[in-house]
């Protein structure tokens, strides 16, 4: 068989071309070829249905090199092969460099058929090679693609717990943009109650390579909340090109809050519904096979426990009396239709008593028409059917007893009418009372939801109550005083009649007058069911009347607005039309309403009055800052005159002293030192909480500033008899600081130390804290001293201000009680801290931290 091929040849011998031709017939091919000599018709000829070029090296004003280069400049993938009489290696080797597939001496042809085939195979593989690249190109680009678009977010972690890769849709789910997130250790973000447990999965998973696993927890928002996530881990360490922990992830804190709340509903439901004098059931849509929930009246009813029945699907079928089980079954079938179901048979009690039960079901669908299950109610009907027994036996004779019995006859049917209104009332009963538990936790929902904010639960209370029970609503608040009231929550259907009413309500009236004032005085519902014309005439003012002659008023119901015991205010509704009057079912349903929006009101003015006092605080405390530092200054002038006077005095510059004019003169003189310190320190604390402190932030090294500390503080060690000693470590430690600062906050701790301490010795330690789970690294200096020590019950108010320990032992001891309170908030200023370790009569040891970054 053939092949086909397409050539191209570049040749100006016709005896060349025909031995050219001949060879490729030799091996197979069926050659369509065109030959040509110059570079014009080589250009003319180009095109890329060749399936190969052969060019005779050397022609007249052409080459085969210079084809070669035109066939490149076209762009062109081309098989190329060089025939030359007299090719030398260097020329050939030459040629294959600059692109020629093969090179063949033209006395030596045999091998063109397999030369010409290898060349058109290389093609086919480097056209295959690029195509798959091409297409690894275009998935790679999809992939990302897909990540970077999808609505989950991806997160990669290594080995060491640091993230590797975010994918864009992180910052939407967790608000932290990716590259906050690169580097990061995200169990600093996730929730300590949930933290255990997520690092106990991810160590499990870690030992099993290529397993995921899907688990739930919390991570804090950059915003401060707490939002649940779930996470679907894959074990991807051992991948090549990923070598990572792969997060799947999505935000369900919405879907979380919906399922706490569906839980309490169905508490509610539960509650409400075993306490129904009738027996509640649910079962899948299978049929009888699964049982779903019974409520407790069976007990009651029928003598079983109700997780009998539920361990044991099919257990209620086996006590169906046996003629009544094939009706029963075919009414349940017909129940999976949306119509309600009714069927009656009998059940075996377990004294084997036949009871006879009427149930109802109906098929419960989800919000998408979808199928969940089959709900029913069900009810001891037994006397009615004895009652029809009876009836039935009653009219067999008829004919014969027909005037004895009419009175029984009567009497029958009147029972069994009562027994049919007792029902009809039951069901309407339990559907206004599921109607209204969840007509109440909507309300609580959405007044969780409003939050804090006053005006937003006025609006939420007013607008929802309007949608469940009225048409005008309106919610009053008492003052303070409890002498006026204001409108603060209006709703109605009309928005001009909204306007309206706000209007007559604008500002505060006396709480004696108006319709609410006898509830507001007796603390009992007011309740209106048909009001006339005329009575609402004489009851309200002339400015209601245009909304009276527009709307109407047809029925009031008014109740107290109650939190823990107080009367806050007022909840009203009101019928514009008339035939709806409101009942006394309607002022409990409202007055437990008004309950629930009562205490979420009061929790809101609570909040903000918490939220007013700490504001009040706050300028409280900035004013006692500002008073320190206006009298410090005002103290420091007579001081340092009061030093520069008796330090004269004391150089016997004005002439000689006495022993005790000398000793005087010096206590005078240490008493004004101490004064003037303790106006220093209240100086500088009243400087740091107004803010006026400036750092100024340098590269310092902590050696340095340790050695003038030591330096300053040593003779004073020295005069007591006391070891001082500086431990630091050989390599230099820089941090970005304010010298002047620390070395103030050492100066106090070291001076501390010193004075608290009379045998032993005073110690400071330098050294660099590496980056455990949890903390950051960190200069760390530590004072330590072989004083007093301090009490557990004192150290806890040696930072205040003037706070010192009462001890015999520290009695004697010069102090501001400032300098603690001072450090500690110089520390602060520079992001660090100081932390205190004592043991009564062993010493101390503050240690400062000073995070690096």
């Amino acid at each position: 068989m053939h092949t086909p091929l397409h050539a191209l040849i570049l040749e100006d011998h016709p005896a060349d071309t025909e031995r050219i031709a001949h060879e490729l017939r030799q091996a197979g091919f069926t050659a369509n070829y065109r030959v040509v000599e110059g570079e014009a018709e080589y250009m003319d000829a180009l095109n890329p249905a060749l399936d190969v070029i052969l060019a005779s090296y050397a022609l007249p004003g052409f080459s085969a090199l210079r084809a070669l280069e035109l066939l490149r400049a076209r762009g062109l993938d081309i098989p190329f092969i060089v025939l030359s009489s007299t090719l030398g290696e260097d020329l050939a080797v030459h040629a294959l460099r600059q692109g020629a597939t093969d090179y063949l001496l033209k006395d030596r042809l045999a091998r063109l058929g397999t030369a010409v085939a290898q060349a058109i195979e290389q093609r086919r593989l480097r056209r295959a090679q690029r195509y798959a690249e091409q297409q690894l190109r275009q998935s790679e680009q999809r992939f990302r693609a897909l990540i970077e678009h999808a609505p989950d977010g991806i997160t990669m972690i290594n080995a060491r717990g640091l993230v590797l890769y975010v994918s864009a849709s992180t910052e939407r789910i967790t608000g932290y943009p990716a590259h906050e997130m690169l580097g990061r250790d995200p169990s600093e973000l996730t929730h300590p109650e949930d933290l255990p447990a997520l690092l106990e999965a991810l160590i499990g998973l870690m030992r099993q390579p290529g397993q995921n696993i899907t688990t739930q927890y919390r991570f804090r928002h950059k915003d401060g909340s707490w939002r649940w996530i779930e996470s679907t881990i894959s074990n991807l360490l051992a991948e090549p090109g990923i070598g990572a922990m792969v997060f799947n992830y999505r935000d369900i804190t919405e879907r979380r809050q919906a399922e706490q709340a569906l839980h309490e509903a169905d508490t509610k439901y539960r509650t409400l519904i075993e306490h129904i004098p009738a027996i509640v059931y649910q079962i899948g849509i299978d049929g009888y096979d699964s049982l779903l929930y019974v409520s407790k009246q069976i007990a009651q009813a029928l003598g079983f426990a109700s997780a009998e029945w539920v361990a044991e699907p099919r257990r209620w079928l086996a006590q169906v009396y046996p003629r009544d089980i094939d009706q029963t079954i075919a009414d349940m079938a017909r129940a999976t239709s949306d119509t309600p179901q009714l069927s009656e048979f009998r059940i075996l009690a377990p004294d084997g008593k036949a009871v006879w039960l009427a149930d109802e079901a109906v098929l419960v669908r989800s919000e998408s028409g979808q199928p969940l299950l089959l709900q029913g109610i069900i009810l001891d009907i037994t006397a009615r059917k004895h009652a029809e027994a009876q009836l039935h036996q009653l009219n067999t004779d008829l004919e014969r007893r027909v005037a004895a019995r009419t009175s029984d006859l009567a009497r029958s049917h009147d029972t069994l009418q009562i027994q049919i209104a007792e029902r009809l009332q039951l069901q309407q009963q339990v559907q206004a009372s599921a109607g209204r538990a969840t007509a109440l936790a909507t309300l609580s929902k959405a007044l969780a939801e409003a939050g804090h904010e006053l005006q937003p639960l006025f609006d939420t209370v007013a607008e929802h109550v309007a949608l469940l029970i009225g048409d005008a609503t309106i919610l009053t608040v008492l003052s303070e005083d409890r002498q006026s009231m204001q409108a603060v929550g209006i709703s109605h259907p009309d928005p001009q009649a909204i306007v309206f009413i706000r209007t007559l309500f604008s500002s505060w009236y006396p709480a004696s007058q108006g319709v609410a004032v006898k509830v507001v005085q007796s603390g009992e519902p007011l309740l209106l069911p048909s009001i006339s014309a005329e009575q609402a005439n004489e009851w309200l003012t002339p400015a209601y009347l245009p909304y009276l002659e527009r709307y109407g008023l047809h029925s009031l119901l008014i109740v107290p607005l109650r939190a823990r015991g107080r009367i806050l205010g007022t909840l009203g509704v009101s019928r514009d039309r008339p035939g709806h009057p409101y009942c006394a079912e309607d002022v409990a349903f409202l007055q437990d309403l008004a309950d629930r929006a009562g205490l979420a009101i009061e929790n809101a003015q609570l909040f903000a009055a918490a939220r007013q006092a700490r504001a009040e605080a706050d300028r409280a405390n900035r004013a006692k800052s500002e008073f320190l530092a206006s009298i410090s200054h005002e103290l420091r002038t007579p001081l340092n005159a009061i030093l520069g006077f008796t330090g004269t005095m004391l150089m016997r510059l004005p002439g000689p002293l006495t022993a005790d004019q000398e000793r005087q003169l010096t206590t005078v003189q240490r008493s004004a030192k101490h004064l003037l310190a303790l106006i220093n320190d209240i100086l500088d604390l009243a400087r740091i909480e107004a803010g006026k402190v400036e750092l100024r932030l340098e590269p310092i090294e902590c050696q340095a500033v340790i050695d003038e500390v030591a330096a300053s503080l040593r003779p004073l060690a020295a005069q007591k008899g006391l070891g001082f000693a500086v431990d630091a470590p050989d390599e230099r430690l820089t941090i970005t600081s304010d010298a002047r600062v620390l070395g103030q906050i050492l100066i106090n701790l070291v001076n501390n130390a010193i004075k608290f301490t009379d045998t032993g010795e005073v110690r400071i330690e330098l050294a660099a804290r590496l980056p455990p789970a949890g903390q950051g690294s960190a200069v760390i200096v530590r004072v330590h001293d072989t004083g007093i020590g301090i009490r557990a019950e004192d150290q806890a108010r040696l930072f205040e201000e003037f706070g010192r320990v009462h001890s015999l032992a520290a009695r004697d001891r010069e102090g501001t009680g400032l300098g603690l309170r001072l450090s500690r908030r110089l520390a602060g200023l520079l992001g660090g801290e100081i932390e205190l370790q004592s043991v009564f009569g062993q010493g101390s040891t503050f240690t400062l931290v000073l995070p690096l970054p």
